[in-house]
């Protein structure tokens, strides 16, 4: 938790840079990187205290495996529901067609566990493209679930 907590703040930080919000200046990489991040991540996401970050045109990703059972951090102060929806996909981030997603509701809250969907049922081993819907804003994240 810890970690997350730190890694949460770096990303609080880089986005204070990109608002303008710090005083220093940009390199062309370190623009096209925030640009990337804001795409496909408008609030970050932690599990397991391993940050997401920016990865393809598809989604973010987070690298390390995880468990069915971790928890999951979102950066959203929640007075109302996230949505996170668990779609079976490849590597890279393409939805496998035929296969049911997993949801998760968050209710007054931004931590949850991956355990914890609507239909009580446990995330199978295998890639999944997590989608973390707060509003109109969506966090897509590969994980792979070990």
């Amino acid at each position: 938790m810890k970690k997350a907590i730190i890694y949460l703040c770096s990303f609080s930080l880089l986005l204070m840079v990109s608002a303008g919000c710090a005083t220093k200046e940009l390199s062309p990489e370190e623009k096209v990187l925030i640009e990337q991040i804001n795409a496909r991540l408008p609030f970050q996401v932690a599990i397991d205290g391993n940050i997401a970050r920016a990865d393809s045109a598809i989604a973010a990703i987070i690298e390390e495996p995880v468990t069915a059972t971790s928890e999951m951090v979102c950066t959203i102060e929640n007075n109302d529901i996230i949505q996170v929806t668990f779609m079976p996909c490849d590597i890279n981030g393409v939805v496998i067609p035929g296969k049911d997603p997993a949801l998760i509701l968050l209710r007054d809250g931004n931590t949850t566990t991956l355990n914890q969907t609507t239909d009580k049922t446990k995330l199978k081993t295998g890639c999944y493209l997590m989608d973390v819907t707060f509003g109109d804003k969506t966090s897509r994240i590969v994980i792979t679930i070990k």
